[in-house]
């Protein structure tokens, strides 16, 4: 139990330090969730008009009875009602006996006639008004009471609801049955149609689905009252259909629908098709619906906060348009309705929100950045300062240590002290020149350091380096011997330049035993200079080759000898390189090194070059 709330403390901590990025992805989640909600009525009402029309099921066509063709023919005035059935019965039962004689699945007439008959007419109705094959319409009032035809007849059922389902800006987007004793009409001719499949009636039962319109107005098969009764149609129009007879409301007005106006005949078709083939609009629930949202409002926060923004909104794009298409092909051949505008506004909202918190991030860190540029300036001017005063202070007693060695050991040569001073006079030699490798190195490294060119006599640098190393080729009794081709002046830094042989030729002395072999030799080949140091000491392993030119790197070998500071390669290459030239070396462990480098005569970067054996062709370290 103390384990967990540990763990729920940390949590909570961790979550309050990056309260920024949860409360940008709560303003992204609660963008697409609100436009959800919102989208739940826009959004069908736009697919419907994009998609066009489709497939309809061919067993239902509507007779449409419109005022002008029912005045014309019954001889009426314009104030005659198209409803007023009970003075002209013979016009109603000529419509009727010629429909049933056509022998469809079944007629349903939408139009609603109130039970007055017995005040309008004293004969009897025709038989036909009671044919089991014609449904006709019952009324449902505002106060949920049903009002039956007069030829409702409770044995047969041949009377069903005509009404729709209206959302507050009165659009008919849903199909309710309303009253659970008297069913639709819809539903009562779709049961005369055969493979009717049982599950759109059980989706009746549980909700109120969305109608699925499959077009305009006038997408199904339809006839008006002139041609029927002229018989202009085809052979077997009506044969095995549903035939639904619709007749202007007695208001006038017609109905609306996702796709614009309809007449009730219309609706009932397309309610009918639905239940037929069970093309329902299926829409997943809105909790799953919300999730989706928040995995997108998720995925699109992780993408701007991990990737660069260009590339971000460019996946961005790319996913939309997927997501899109796959939406709107969803709808089209599954029914299953997607919501496109909640979830293109939540990725590209929360990439909005993300973007500002990155760029108020990037001004945050340039200003950290720009007060450690001012604060690291500050540092190279006191090391500068440092540098300069050690520069100063310690080499002045450095040299005054090697002016009193000189002195004594002149003064007194058979001095008993004499190998402690000249001992002491090397040491001092060698800090002194420790310390002026490392001042030079922070020299180098600096941003302001610039090299000097001048025209130099490359074989002039070699004879200096070499007469400044002889005493100390000399207490090891080793000989160098110099091969040195006559040639043209070329541009370098002499300073530089020099420091790099003079380092070569001291290295190669160091790591020659006693009575060992120096040689140092120069040529001019192919457009450049090549400088070669040759020597017979211990020789640098294959494993150390790589990385002798790092800093302070020592080889085992450099670890045993007592001088060294592993800057001095260091320095070589990057004086070299400098300069454009290359660095050659090629050594075997036992046999000795030859260690040089290259530079470009024309002052360019030359290209790699492919040593062979020799001093002119040495292998590239």
């Amino acid at each position: 139990m103390r384990r967990l709330r540990l763990y729920f403390i940390l949590l909570t901590r961790r979550l309050w330090r990056r309260r920024g990025l949860w409360l940008r992805a709560l303003m992204g989640c609660v963008l697409g969730i609100g436009l959800l909600t919102i989208d739940r009525q826009s959004g069908y009402d736009l697919r419907f008009r994009l998609r066009g029309k489709q497939s309809v099921d061919s067993s239902i066509v509507i007779l449409a009875i419109d005022n002008s063709a029912w005045r014309s023919w019954q001889h009426l005035s314009k104030t005659a009602p198209i409803g007023d059935m009970y003075r002209n019965p013979k016009a109603w039962k000529q419509i009727l006996d010629q429909l049933v004689s056509e022998r469809p699945l079944a007629v349903g007439v939408t139009t609603y006639f109130a039970p007055n008959v017995s005040s309008e007419t004293n004969s009897p109705l025709p038989s036909v008004f009671s044919n089991w094959r014609i449904i006709w319409a019952a009324q449902l009032t505002e106060g949920g009471h049903v009002w039956l035809p007069p030829f409702a007849s409770p044995v047969r059922r041949n009377f069903g609801l005509v009404h729709f389902v209206r959302d507050r800006d009165g659009v008919i987007r849903r199909f309710g049955t309303a009253s659970e004793r008297v069913p639709n009409i819809a539903v009562l001719m779709a049961r005369r149609l055969p493979n009717v499949k049982i599950s759109s009636f059980n989706i009746l039962k549980s909700k109120e689905p969305i109608i699925n319109y499959r077009g305009d107005a006038g997408t199904f098969a339809h006839i008006g009252l002139t041609k029927f009764l002229n018989h202009d149609y085809p052979q077997n129009f009506f044969k095995h259909k549903l035939v639904i007879i619709g007749t202007p409301d007695l208001s006038g007005a017609e109905l609306h629908t996702p796709l614009g106006q309809m007449s009730t005949a219309e609706i009932l078709a397309n309610i009918i098709d639905n239940i037929h083939y069970d093309r329902w609009i299926k829409r997943p629930p809105f909790a799953v619906l919300a999730l989706f949202i928040i995995l997108l409002v998720m995925f699109s926060a992780w993408l701007t906060s991990r990737y660069p923004q260009f590339l971000a909104f460019f996946i961005l794009i790319w996913l939309n348009i997927f997501y899109v298409t796959f939406s709107l092909w969803l709808f089209d051949v599954h029914y299953l309705w997607l919501p496109i505008l909640p979830a293109v506004a939540a990725t590209f909202g929360t990439y909005v929100i993300f973007l500002s918190f990155q760029l108020t991030l990037k001004d945050y860190l340039t200003q950290q950045l720009e007060n450690e540029h001012q604060f690291l300036l500050g540092v190279e001017q006191l090391k500068n300062n440092f540098l300069s005063l050690i520069s100063h202070d310690l080499r002045t007693p450095i040299a005054k240590i090697q002016a009193i060695c000189d002195r004594l050991l002149a003064e007194n040569p058979q001095i008993a002290v004499a190998p402690d001073l000249a001992s002491l006079r090397e040491v001092a030699t060698e800090l002194n020149r420790y310390i002026g490798t490392i001042i030079q190195i922070t020299r180098v490294e600096s941003k302001d350091f610039r090299i000097n060119k001048d025209a130099t006599d490359i074989n002039e640098l070699i004879v200096r380096a070499k007469t400044s190393v002889e005493p100390l080729a000399a207490q090891k009794k080793i000989h160098i011997e110099t091969n040195l081709e006559p040639m043209f002046l070329i541009e370098v830094d002499a300073v530089l330049i020099h420091e790099v042989i003079l380092n070569l030729i001291e290295n190669a002395i160091k790591y020659t035993p006693e009575g060992g072999r120096v040689g140092v030799s120069s040529q001019e080949v192919d457009g450049r200079v090549i400088v070669m140091v040759e020597d017979s000491g211990v020789g640098i392993p294959e494993t150390e080759q790589a990385h002798v030119f790092e800093k302070f790197f020592r080889g085992e070998h450099g670890k045993s000898h007592p001088r060294g500071s592993g800057l001095g390669l260091y320095l070589v290459k990057y004086f070299v390189e400098l300069h454009g030239g290359q660095i050659i070396l090629k050594s075997q462990v036992g046999v000795g090194t030859k260690i040089g480098f290259s530079l470009p005569i024309d002052d360019q970067p030359e290209p790699e070059l492919a040593h062979e054996e020799g001093a002119t062709n040495e292998t590239h370290a």
